[in-house]
């Protein structure tokens, strides 16, 4: 697949991230703790979403230093629709269920997947996607230190 047609549904994974963790600090409105983490978190998947914009740009200009890559976009169409979904019918969510439904998206290796995929498509991509990567882990230990401050448990 061209590695182009990666990009857009990657850039839309985060930005259905972000709205999702917008959402969830809408819905706990009144535990300003968990407001503070969502909102975080929210602001950082829109710089997620940016950093794919410039990986996509990098990729336009250069286009013929890339590969093709083999890639499924089923899965993360599958999690943006799901989660699209979720947010239209549900009208309530506690914080322990956006806790444990973010560390459940936020481990799912499917953008790994994607990630590693545009990386072997050209080096240069590195850098980028390693940021991203690093951003997934802050997220990752950022949710899982708030479960523990809230005695979530974590199955």
């Amino acid at each position: 697949m061209e590695l182009m047609k990666v990009f857009g549904p990657l850039e839309d994974f985060e930005f259905v991230m972000f709205k999702l963790y917008r959402w969830f600090s809408n819905c706990l409105a009144s535990d300003q703790e968990a407001v503070k983490v969502f909102q975080k978190m929210a602001k950082e998947e829109l710089d997620h979403r940016d950093v794919v914009r410039s990986q996509k740009t990098l990729v336009m200009n250069n286009y013929r230093e890339f590969r093709n890559v083999d890639i499924d976009l089923d899965r993360i169409h599958e999690i943006s629709s799901t989660l699209e979904e979720f947010m239209a019918k549900t009208r309530k969510i506690t914080v322990e269920e956006a806790v444990l439904l973010a560390i459940r998206i936020e481990t799912d290796a499917s953008e790994q997947h994607f990630r590693l995929a545009i990386m072997k498509s050209n080096p240069i991509l590195q850098e980028l996607i390693e940021r991203l990567r690093n951003a997934d882990k802050i997220h990752l230990e950022r949710l899982l230190t708030f479960a523990k401050d809230r005695s979530i448990e974590i199955p």
